[in-house]
């Protein structure tokens, strides 16, 4: 949402005559992609593809931006960084302290969230982990990827998910850390260096009218993506590895 604020905006500049409504709260990708196939909106952002049953509900996908899915918590220093083997021995609960003595204090997503989805792709044992700990409903769980930064970035002790492209494009105080010693950045996500990366798909309408099928068009221009690098995001097709 925050990113899609930017972007209209100055489109607006150069377009008055179109009118732009962004959804708020977001709706995620599921909820967008309904609401799309509804009839209710021209245009989703979505980080997963529509299923293969619903895809004739909507205009060709276009795979859009990348930017590092990260790690993420408000009390941590720059260069921090967290194992496989460390990141699911928190998940799991068997380490619930960091090395300074104050509790973890993990914020959760949705078992159904793009965010779980790619935690639970790294490992067998790290699936198993989010299952047990979402299933003990002792943790927070963030409804929406703001949701999910307000909690991080107010909740001591805390560790969560996030995207680069999100933190640096909100100016939030919560920080990154690496994973597996490689730090997140577009190009160690680029060469596959760092191998976590999280999507952005345009989804339009079956039948879209000729302002949104321009939209779409803009937000392709090399212009814009040498904007969108600025905030940490890549065109999706520059990606030599995806997790």
């Amino acid at each position: 949402m925050p990113l899609m604020q930017k972007l209209t905006d100055e489109y607006t500049k150069t377009h008055p005559s179109v009118q732009f409504e962004i959804i708020y709260p977001p709706l995620g990708s599921g909820g967008g992609l309904r609401a799309l196939a509804a009839g209710r909106l021209d245009i989703a952002i979505s980080s997963k593809p529509p299923a293969v049953q619903d895809q004739e509900k909507f205009a060709q996908p276009v795979y859009w931006v990348a930017t590092p899915f990260v790690l993420a918590r408000r009390d941590v220093n720059s260069g921090s960084s967290l194992s496989l083997d460390q990141l699911t021995d928190i998940y799991s609960l068997k380490t619930t302290h960091w090395p300074d003595g104050k509790p973890i204090r993990l914020i959760m997503r949705a078992a159904t969230e793009t965010d779980s989805i790619l935690l639970r792709s790294l490992s067998a044992r790290m699936d198993a982990a989010i299952s047990q700990t979402l299933q003990r409903k002792m943790r927070p769980v963030a409804e929406d990827d703001l949701d999910n930064l307000k909690l991080l970035d107010g909740t001591p002790g805390s560790l969560g998910t996030a995207s680069l492209g999100l933190l640096r494009i909100t100016g939030s105080a919560v920080k990154p850390i690496g994973f597996n010693g490689v730090q997140p950045g577009l190009e160690t996500m680029a060469n596959g260096r760092y191998p976590l990366a999280k999507t952005l798909i345009l989804i339009a309408a079956k039948q879209s009218n000729d302002a949104t099928l321009a939209f779409v068009q803009y937000l392709q221009h090399p212009l814009v993506y040498r904007m969108l690098r600025e905030w940490d995001y890549m065109p999706a097709s520059s990606l030599r590895h995806e997790k």
